[in-house]
């Protein structure tokens, strides 16, 4: 246990979950508990926080305090789940005589999922009794709410157990042997398949679109490509396949449009995609007519696009941004606002760097998310920043002095 500090109230997330308060004598307190941690460990890790939650902070008195001790938690959970190993440390802050805020910090469960193991039963008031979860459930916290895993979920868990796995081994080959520049080594699990590259995932997902026009890459494949991107040959059908998913997953899009040698190519990209069929098409909306403002110069051919979308028959994201459309001026202006206001954390405008110190920022902000196995809408945010800058200097919109 530390002793901290208190901050400032937070609202609740995938990461966050706040409690008022905690009753240790309750069985249903502590199912529900093992249950959270389960949740937020799978979804990649975060805090409960004891005490609070978004509109009072009263604290607990130190009877709960220590009852809520992260070694006493670990076991419980422990005996619970399996892999039967999970990570967890508290702090304790103190608000007021005798008062206290508790914060669980819970390590993401990298490598697997923790499934449960054990049937959590409690009594009701009324003496019936109560399944909180059952042998084989496996949570994930989504938002604020816990809920039994997914297919999408366990595609990102594979997903991400082949990075974390491809860059173990990444690195120990890295100490042995050196690679011509462009080869990608070939990596097999002991069941003989392989760990896939970022050249594999991308023809993985080119054959996968010829059948399912679902099928797009994911926020961790992107990302997954972009930290590699130094060391692969990308062809023109590569990043059309990941501008294509950087519209509904925009963290790295700017980046992959500053690597397109014609940007001709960007309007039928823009129109097709109105055509996908996957369910990510809020942030697309949001994202496709700044693009459009940026890369088609016919004003007519701009008006058939934002008329396509506002005719759209399946998704109304796409009907109410086509609504809400302002013209280019507006969408231009926009773009230069997030240009201009792009800041590294020490306040450093993003724009007095040159191409290569933005890279090498962005790696960093990749790095992070990557480690931190979750969506980080901040972070993600800037990371689109940083390629929005780069991308505006190659169509001539900088703002702001570049380094010399």
């Amino acid at each position: 246990m530390t002793e901290s500090r208190h901050q400032e109230p937070r609202g609740e997330s995938t990461s966050i979950d706040l409690k008022l308060d905690f009753d240790p004598s309750s069985p249903k307190a502590w199912l529900d508990l093992i249950k959270d941690v389960v949740a937020i460990s799978n979804a990649g890790g975060g805090i409960i926080r004891f005490g609070e939650n978004e509109i009072n902070s009263p604290g607990l008195d130190r009877r709960v305090v220590d009852a809520l001790d992260s070694s006493d938690i670990t076991s419980k959970v422990e005996s619970a789940v399996s892999p039967g190993r999970v990570i967890l440390a508290h702090t304790v802050s103190p608000i007021g005589e005798d008062r206290f805020i508790v914060d669980i910090v819970i390590e993401p469960s990298l490598e697997k999922p923790l499934i449960i193991t054990r049937t959590g039963n409690y009594q009701s008031d009324n003496r019936k009794s109560k399944t909180v979860y059952a042998p084989g459930d496996i949570f994930v916290r989504h938002g604020t709410s816990n809920r039994k895993i997914s297919y999408d979920d366990m595609e990102i868990w594979l997903r991400r157990a082949a990075n974390n796995e491809r860059e173990r081994l990444n690195q120990m080959f890295d100490r042995m042997v050196q690679l011509p520049p462009g080869v990608e080594p070939i990596f097999e699990l002991p069941s003989g398949a392989a760990v896939p590259g970022p050249l594999m995932i991308l023809e993985l997902f080119r054959t996968r679109r010829e059948r399912d026009r679902s099928a797009m890459l994911t926020y961790d494949d992107l990302l997954f490509v972009f930290i590699e991107r130094s060391g692969i040959e990308l062809e023109h059908e590569d990043i059309e396949l990941l501008i294509r998913a950087g519209l509904r997953r925009p963290g790295t899009l700017y980046f992959w449009l500053a690597g397109l040698p014609d940007l001709s190519v960007v309007s039928e990209l823009l129109f097709s995609s109105l055509n996908d069929t996957d369910r990510d098409v809020s942030d697309a909306a949001k994202t496709m007519l700044e693009v459009a403002a940026l890369t088609i110069e016919n004003d007519a051919e701009l008006d058939l696009l934002v008329q396509a979308m506002s005719n759209h028959g399946r998704y109304m994201h796409f009907r109410d941004v086509a609504r809400d459309w302002g013209g280019r001026s507006a969408a231009l202006s926009g773009f230069d606002d997030r240009v201009e206001s792009a800041l590294l954390p020490n306040g450093l405008p993003v724009a007095q760097l040159s191409n290569e110190q933005i890279e090498h920022e962005a790696d960093t902000l990749v790095e992070q998310l990557i480690h931190d196995g979750r969506r980080n809408p901040s972070l993600s945010r800037r990371l689109s920043d940083f390629g929005r800058v780069i991308f505006s200097r190659k169509i001539g919109r900088v703002t702001l002095p570049r380094a010399s």
